[in-house]
C-alpha cells in the first residue's frame, strides 16, 4: 500500500488520476496536484508506515491554473507514455506536458534530488490552444516527441516536436504560429500507435495515418484520411472517456496489427458509427496497407449493432496471431472472436447486467470488468476473468477507485479512498495457468 494523499500538491481526489507501468515501476498523475513514481511492490517500512514514492513532483510552480474550476474536463490527465527507450517519461494534462529524465534520479531512494524534470509545453496563459492527446513519442528519434494542440476556435490542430535532450524548453509556450497546421478537424481527438511505423488519429469526424517519418519532419501533406463523417452515415464514436473524460476508460476504436512475418503487412482498424458520436452505433472495420496506407471502404460487422471492439488476443488455436475480441452489447454482453460473428465464447453468465457496466479493459488473457456496486453509493465492483480459464474469475466489491483499475502480470492494482486516504492497493490475481509471459 502507497498512501498518496499526503504528498506535496495533492488535491481532494474529485478528478479521475491517470497511471501506467514504465518498466516495472507505477507512473502517476493527479491534474493539478502532483506526479509520482511508485515502487509497487513496495510494502510497508520497519516502523510500520507506509513506503514513500521513489520520485515525486507537485505541478507548482512549473505550472499555475487559477481560476478555474476543477473538473474533469480540463484536470484530468492522459495516461502518462515513455520514449522507446525508456528513458524519458511524459506526464500531461489538456494545459501542459512534461518530461522526467529516468536517468537523472538517484537510485531507488525517496526524493527528487537533481532530478532532470522541464516543462514540454505550457498552455496556461490562456488556455487555448489547449494539448488534445497524450505526448507522442516518435520512433525513428527516441529522443523528440509530437504534441498535438487543439485551437478550439478556429477547429484547428498543430503539431509542435520537441527535442527532449536538449536541455530545458527556451519558450514552453506555444506561439501563435509554432508548429504545422494539420488537416484534421473536429474534438477531442485520440490516436493509437500501429507498431512503430503509422500513428492512427481520430476525431468524432474523421480517421487519419501519419507515418512516424513524416510527422517527425513535420509534412502534414503527407498525411492521409481513411473516414470522413458520412462517409457511413454517421460520426465515429471515440471511447468512452475522450467522449466524456469523467467516466472510466473504455474502448470504442481498436487497431490490430500482427507482425509481418505472421500475416500481410497491414492492420484492421475497428470502430463504431454512429448519427451522433454519442449513442452506441454500428461496428464497422476496414483494412489498411502499411506499404500504400490507401484503406478499404468500411465493412459493416455482422454482430449485432452496438457490439463493441475491445481489443486484440491471442485464441487457442490461432497460430499466435492477433484477432479482435468484440462485446456484444445489444445482444446481452456475449463476446465474439471476430467481426463475423462467429459463435459466441460462453462468458454470459460471467459478465453480469450490460446496463451497470461502467469500464472494460482486455490485457490478454484476462478481461477486466467495472460495474456500479449496487450495495453501495459511489462504490464499483471489479470482476477479472481469464479467456482460458473461462470457469475461473475473481470479484472485488465497495471499491471506491479514483483511477482505472490497472492488471500487471498477475496482479491487480487499485487507487480508492478509505475514508480521507487516497492508497493505492495490490491484490494477487489467484488464476491458475496465468504465467508471467501471459500476462
Amino acid at each position: 500500500m502507497t498512501q498518496l494523499q499526503d504528498l506535496e500538491g495533492a488535491r481532494p481526489p474529485r478528478v479521475l488520476l491517470e497511471w501506467k507501468f514504465v518498466d516495472g515501476v507505477l507512473a502517476v498523475h493527479q491534474g493539478g496536484g502532483f506526479m509520482a513514481l511508485v515502487n509497487p511492490f513496495g510494502n510497508l517500512t520497519d516502523d510500520g508506515h507506509p513506503q514513500l514514492p521513489i520520485w515525486t513532483q507537485p505541478e507548482e510552480p512549473h505550472v499555475e491554473v487559477r481560476d478555474v474550476p476543477y473538473e474533469a474536463q480540463l484536470f484530468r490527465p492522459y495516461p502518462p507514455s515513455a520514449t522507446s527507450d525508456r528513458r524519458y517519461l511524459f506526464f500531461s494534462t489538456p494545459y501542459a506536458a512534461f518530461a522526467l529524465d529516468l536517468c537523472s534520479l538517484p537510485g531507488w531512494a525517496a526524493g527528487n534530488r537533481n532530478a532532470d524534470f522541464r516543462t514540454l509545453v505550457d498552455c496556461t496563459p490562456g488556455l487555448d490552444p489547449r494539448i488534445a492527446a497524450a505526448p507522442i513519442p516518435l520512433a525513428q528519434d527516441p529522443y523528440r516527441v509530437g504534441v498535438l494542440l487543439y485551437h478550439a476556435g478556429r477547429d484547428e490542430y498543430r503539431w509542435l516536436v520537441r527535442d527532449v535532450a536538449g536541455g530545458s524548453v527556451a519558450r514552453p509556450q506555444p506561439g501563435d504560429g509554432e508548429g504545422v497546421v494539420l488537416p484534421m478537424h473536429g474534438s477531442p481527438c485520440q490516436y493509437a500507435l500501429v507498431g512503430d511505423r503509422v500513428i492512427a488519429l481520430s476525431t468524432n469526424r474523421e480517421h487519419w495515418l501519419w507515418r512516424f517519418s513524416d510527422a517527425l519532419a513535420g509534412k502534414a501533406d503527407s498525411m492521409v484520411c481513411t473516414w470522413l463523417a458520412g462517409d457511413s452515415g454517421g460520426t465515429v464514436c471515440l471511447d468512452y472517456h475522450v467522449q466524456d473524460r469523467r467516466r472510466f476508460s473504455w474502448a470504442r476504436q481498436n487497431v490490430c496489427f500482427n507482425d509481418p512475418l505472421l500475416a500481410s503487412d497491414g492492420f484492421e482498424w475497428y470502430y463504431q458509427s454512429s448519427p451522433d458520436g454519442i449513442q452506441a452505433g454500428q461496428l464497422e472495420y476496414y483494412y489498411v496497407p502499411l506499404g500504400t496506407l490507401s484503406a478499404q471502404l468500411p465493412t459493416r460487422a455482422t454482430i449485432h449493432s452496438g457490439a463493441l471492439p475491445l481489443g486484440p488476443w491471442r485464441p487457442p488455436g490461432a497460430g499466435g496471431m492477433l484477432e479482435m475480441l468484440f462485446l456484444d452489447a445489444a445482444g446481452g454482453g456475449e463476446l465474439y472472436r471476430c467481426p463475423g460473428g462467429v459463435a459466441p465464447l460462453n462468458f454470459l453468465d460471467i459478465l453480469m447486467d450490460f446496463n451497470k457496466i461502467v469500464g472494460l479493459w482486455l490485457c490478454d488473457p484476462l478481461l477486466t470488468v467495472l460495474a456500479n456496486d449496487s450495495t453501495h453509493e459511489h462504490c464499483w465492483e471489479i470482476t477479472i476473468l481469464s479467456l482460458q480459464e473461462r470457469q475461473q474469475r475473481i470479484r472485488a466489491g465497495q471499491l471506491r477507485l479514483r483511477a482505472d483499475p490497472l492488471v500487471w502480470a498477475r496482479w491487480l492494482f487499485t487507487c480508492q479512498l478509505d475514508g480521507a486516504n487516497l492508497a493505492i492497493y495490490r491484490t494477487e490475481i489467484p488464476i491458475a495457468n496465468l504465467s508471467e509471459e501471459e500476462a
